[in-house]
């Protein structure tokens, strides 16, 4: 019984991150009905940013949150602007390839820029927490996996608050349920589907914190969606009584 506890309590925490990865497409989706198969791609420029910054400035990759995400974010716009505005009125299958395009696009690019190598990120808070452990009911928390689900909590929290209790989150559900009439009270929706691909992008953020665990930096993330899941094992326990 303590086994199924311990991994019910486990799957919690790595659900919240997987949810936070989540919610990048769900803004998309719910705003503009766009799916973007290089949201992986996405996480995977987070990760190489987070190792970049540490490996050239010794930016720990919690202290990359903020910078990345800002890029990011930017970077998400001119996906928008630059390609994906023009194919927002086509086909689906037509979005569909271009945000495919998109992903060989970005993981070429990893590739010329850094070669396939895996790379790691030597020295983080998280990583020196790997051995840290809160022991509450007799189920065992680990502090990387913990604090990291906890930042995905605020982070929950704080969209929750930008879409529920602000002007812009309040645009961007008028431009969500009709445009046309989100565009006759003075709402510019082409400048929504820009802020909703850019917060997207932004969401890079728990692929910062797989790097602050260990997990290898990698230019083809959308082709190990298994070993996802094992990076992030590596800050699960294990019941004690195993």
């Amino acid at each position: 019984m303590t086994e199924l506890a311990q991994a019910v309590v486990n799957g919690l925490q790595m659900g919240f991150l997987y949810a936070l990865v989540a919610v990048g497409l769900t803004i998309i989706w719910g705003l503009m009905e766009m799916i973007n198969f290089a949201h992986g791609e996405f996480l995977m420029l987070g990760m190489f940013g987070a190792w970049w910054l540490g490996a050239a400035f010794g930016l720990d990759p919690l202290l990359a949150i903020v910078p990345i995400a800002l890029v990011m974010y930017v970077f998400g716009v001119l996906v928008y602007r630059h390609l994906m505005r023009r194919v927002q009125g086509g086909d689906p299958f037509t979005q569909i390839f271009a945000t495919i395009g998109l992903l060989f696009l970005l993981q070429n690019a990893v590739v010329a820029g850094f070669t396939s190598d895996y790379r790691f990120v030597n020295d983080s808070l998280l990583l020196r927490l790997g051995g840290a452990k809160l022991t509450l009911l007799g189920l065992t928390f680990a502090m990387p996996l913990l604090l990291a689900a906890g930042l995905a909590l605020l982070l929950f929290l704080a969209l929750y608050l930008l879409i529920e209790h602000t002007e812009f989150g309040l645009a961007l559900q008028a431009t969500s349920e009709d445009r046309d009439a989100a565009r006759l009270v003075g709402i510019r929706p082409q400048r929504m589907f820009a802020v909703a691909w850019g917060l997207g992008a932004a969401l890079a953020f728990p692929s910062i914190l797989r790097s602050a665990c260990s997990s290898p930096c990698w230019p083809m993330p959308s082709s190990r969606s298994a070993g996802s899941a094992a990076s992030w094992a590596r800050c699960s326990p294990r019941s004690s009584s195993g």
